[in-house]
């Protein structure tokens, strides 16, 4: 069974804990030893939510496929489904970063390298399940799964290089000092996520239409624009203030609130990545082969129609009846629109109808190859419109 999209509210809970555990790991280990002990709470709380945000998403997704939920069908659906087996995986990787970066690691100073090496692998193992549950994951393909965890990790490195940067208590000399290291960091995070960001656009967006006619495309836009402000404020932090701070420490503490602002707008592209986590992304549909134009009068009524392909595939009609000798069609008047496929006679059913100053919009989904024709009917007069679709 595939997983199908969490709620927003379980994938942001998912997001931001993730970020919490592994991001705070990052800063107390590799950018400030002497954060160590100060963060300890914050990463206990960041576990504590991303194992219990797992299990309640667990619970969610097994009612929704079961239609009911008792602890048998729960751990049923935990063990045996392979979303449920990937979060233990989660939750497991969770403990092991919450015992490394909270309990007393004695046993461990005598083999740095293996305290490393524990943290990188949980860090993986605990992006990797997160990847494994989404639509990436669904298609066990390689390249766009590596692409989703580049993306995952270059974002948590810059967003709590960034956190770190704001709200660490520095002098204005060792302000400069973390301010450059993290500057370097920041680049190599950016360059990372627009790369795969564009990577993963491009796969699941064909069409740049998309962006603007599927709700997933408007979300991505949404991002898009929060990711090119977030740019902005970084090159301004970088050429703009960084220049200045290497020749006058003392504005250390104004560029902190420059840097917070930038924070500000990357946790805003962490909620619009969970929110887009949670929206489906558009399947293609099959497509005409070709536009097909008509013009066509029976007795009193002529009819303009123009049938395309939308971005997503299937069929757009737009079409006018226009009466002639002084006839009118009335706003209430009753306008049949069927779809046949030609071959077996196959009939989507009636299909509905905008309507906005004397002109019809049909968009409609056909789901196979073949030939087919759309009728339209009114009082007095019935067209036919063939045309051929392909993959």
């Amino acid at each position: 069974m595939i997983h199908a999209p969490e709620a927003p509210i379980f994938k942001a809970l998912l997001i931001i804990s993730s970020l919490l555990l592994i991001g705070t790991g990052l800063v107390a280990r590799y950018l400030d030893l002497r954060l160590a002990k100060r963060l300890k709470l914050w990463i206990r709380l960041a576990a504590i939510a991303l194992i219990a945000s797992s299990l309640l998403d667990v619970g969610f997704t097994a009612y929704r496929a079961l239609l009911e939920l008792d602890p048998n069908l729960y751990g049923a659906y935990l063990t045996s489904s392979r979303h449920g087996q990937w979060v233990m995986a989660r939750v497991a990787a969770a403990i092991v970063l919450w015992w490394l970066d909270t309990a007393p690691r004695a046993e461990l100073q005598r083999l740095p390298r293996l305290d490393a090496w524990l943290h990188a692998v949980a860090c993986f193992g605990l992006g990797l399940s997160l990847s494994m549950t989404t639509h990436v994951g669904a298609t066990n393909e390689v390249l766009p799964i590596a692409g989703d965890l580049l993306h995952f990790f270059a974002m948590i490195v810059w967003v709590s290089s960034v956190a770190f940067l704001s709200f660490g208590t520095f002098t204005p000399k060792d302000g400069v000092t973390q301010t450059l290291r993290v500057s370097s960091i920041a680049v190599w995070c950016v360059g990372v996520l627009t790369f795969t960001g564009v990577y993963q656009a491009v796969l699941k967006l064909w069409s740049p239409a998309l962006l603007l006619e599927t709700q997933y495309g408007n979300t991505m836009t949404v991002k898009l624009l929060l990711y090119a402000i977030a740019l902005v404020l970084a090159a301004l932090n970088r050429f703009f203030w960084l220049p200045q701070l290497t020749r006058r420490a003392a504005l250390f503490i104004r560029f902190q609130s420059s840097v917070r602002i930038e924070l500000a707008v990357l946790m805003t592209i962490v909620l619009a990545t969970a929110t887009l986590g949670s929206t489906a992304p558009p399947e293609r549909d099959v497509q005409l082969v070709a536009p097909v134009a008509l013009k066509q009068t029976i007795g009193v009524w002529r009819l303009e129609a123009m049938a395309t392909t939308p971005a997503i595939g299937g069929l757009r009609l737009e079409f006018k009846i226009i009466g002639q000798d002084g006839y009118k069609l009335e706003s209430d008047a009753r306008v049949d629109v069927n779809l046949v496929m030609a071959v077996d006679g196959m009939n989507i059913r009636q299909q509905p109808l905008r309507r906005s100053n004397g002109s019809y919009l049909l968009e409609s989904r056909l789901g196979m190859p073949g030939e087919w024709k759309v009728t339209i009917q009114v009082p007095g007069a019935r067209w036919s419109i063939p045309f051929k679709v392909r993959d």
